[in-house]
């Protein structure tokens, strides 16, 4: 390509010399003749440099849009004088717009219907994304003989802090898979303690001191969570394309799972939950409560 762009060049050189004093008695037939030569020579020269530039936009598009190398055998040719000579430029190809990639996340929608007892707690969440342990922290409160809040959606790294706001002695512990723990009697004005939310799952959380105090925490591995309307409708935003395991779950339910494809123009899914009635518990050493505390 660029020796044919020095010859160009020579040629362009030999036809620029014509105006020397040597060449001063030639005729004005001469004159012209050379002058026409040297036209072309510029024509030929500028369509050698447009074709250089065409046919690096051609390999480009290939390389972008994967378009057949057939199909730009006939845009890659050169053209000839007579084709160079008509004083019209050719302007090259037009710019190769490639399609708007498709979005990495997007809106998934749903019902979930409930049978048995009502609820106003009940949430979805993706469960096959997972991200990095959150920097947060949740206050449970033991104030009127009451768990502070009873349900509670927290992503896993989040620390659960217990404080007493009572006159009175409390003994907060679960025995729930994963999360087994007693820290032992508490009263007004005793330090917090803590306990690190480290894995998805549910946490019930119990007094041993007190049948009626209770509270549950659901544990979600990443933000992709929201929580159902009254009418049973939800919306999960910023959900990653592809299969996503959904869950619906409510205090006293049965998680209810469904595998949906994600696609770029979004998704929907439907969910039933069974809502039992609240069971009386154990205290923590697996015994019923005293009936008198």
């Amino acid at each position: 390509m660029w020796n044919c762009v020095r010859v160009a060049v020579f040629l362009l050189s030999i036809g620029v010399g014509v105006g020397e004093p040597s060449a001063r008695a030639a005729t004005d037939g001469d004159v012209a003749k050379l002058r026409k030569e040297l036209q072309e020579q510029r024509q030929l020269l500028v369509a050698i440099l447009r074709a250089e530039q065409k046919r690096n936009e051609m390999l480009l598009r290939f390389l972008l849009v994967n378009e057949p190398p057939s199909s730009l055998d006939s845009e890659l040719s050169l053209p000839g004088p007579s084709e160079s000579s008509g004083g019209t430029i050719d302007e090259g190809p037009k710019p190769v717009h490639k399609p708007p990639p498709a979005p990495a996340t997007v809106t998934l929608k749903g019902t979930v219907a409930f049978k048995g007892r009502a609820t106003s707690d009940a949430y979805v969440y993706v469960e096959n994304v997972v991200g990095p342990p959150v920097n947060a922290s949740l206050q449970i409160k033991q104030e009127n003989k009451q768990f502070s809040p009873r349900v509670a959606v927290v992503q896993r790294g989040t620390r659960l802090v217990f404080s007493n706001a009572d006159s009175i002695f409390h003994n907060v512990f679960s025995t729930s898979p994963g999360y087994a723990f007693d820290l032992g009697a508490q009263r007004a004005g005793d330090p917090a303690k803590t306990v690190v939310a480290g894995t998805p799952g549910v946490i019930e959380v119990f007094c041993n001191m007190h049948s009626r105090m209770s509270s549950t925490v659901l544990v979600v591995p990443s933000g992709l969570y929201a929580k159902v309307d009254r009418d049973g409708s939800f919306q999960l935003n910023n959900v990653p394309v592809g299969s996503r395991k959904i869950v619906a779950w409510a205090p006293g339910a049965k998680a209810a799972r469904n595998e949906v494809e994600v696609r770029p123009g979004g998704a929907e899914v439907s969910f039933s939950l069974e809502v039992a009635p609240a069971a009386a518990h154990l205290n923590k050493a697996g015994q019923p409560y005293d009936p008198y505390e």
